[in-house]
């Protein structure tokens, strides 16, 4: 079944008429046996009617997490989104709501979504979330990102995110240092910090 869901989500994106960008292809690897090492495919893609998108896809030992978002400008630094998550089968969940791109330096960036509707595979709303993400250039050809995500459904809680140092190496490789900020009482992750070396290569 997961294989199964995995070669739907594949033909589903490939019949798509998507216009795709530049993508890349990551490796994770653990520095501590704690954290699981995975395989991650990203690719951007633009949609008929000025619909930004894109697609990432973790390979993780016997199972997969895709995750796709989609974004409309509908006015100046505002945009329409949603999201859909692949819990290792092609139906999860799917969330709508509205980000916006707060004014930063030509060397940074960030972008701040709220999703005040997720809904799960029958339909029902099962809760609300508030992402981030951000990036900024630093010297000696280091990039410095980071993303994370609180859920709302009776309080405000923190669900993970990732603080990532990146440098190229090549033309089309970087080589990075990658720590997961965990919560313990989400997933079967350990909480605290971890330390993980990234591999990326650019297709």
């Amino acid at each position: 079944m997961k294989k199964l869901g995995l070669t739907a989500l594949t033909a589903l994106v490939g019949i798509l008429p998507i216009e795709a960008s530049a993508g890349n292809a990551k490796y994770y690897g653990s520095v501590s046996d704690a954290i699981p090492s995975f395989a991650k495919l990203t690719s951007p893609y633009n949609l008929p009617g000025r619909v930004n998108g894109g697609t990432w896809l973790e390979l993780h030992q016997g199972r997969y997490y895709a995750e796709s978002n989609f974004k409309r400008r509908v006015a100046p630094g505002l945009d329409m989104k949603a999201q859909t998550n692949h819990p290792d089968n092609l139906v999860g969940r799917v969330g709508i709501g509205m980000s916006t791109e707060p004014p930063l330096p030509d060397c940074a960036s960030a972008e701040v979504t709220a999703f005040p509707f997720f809904f799960d595979k029958t339909g029902k709303i099962n809760r609300s979330e508030i992402n981030y993400s951000a990036s900024a250039n630093l010297p000696y050809g280091v990039k410095a990102s980071s993303f994370g995500e609180w859920t709302l459904q009776k309080r405000l809680e923190w669900i993970y995110g990732e603080v990532e140092l990146e440098k190229p190496v090549r033309d089309k490789f970087s080589i990075g240092w990658n720590i997961p900020l965990r919560n313990p009482g989400k997933g079967a992750l350990p909480s605290g910090f971890g330390h993980r070396v990234t591999v990326k290569a650019k297709f």
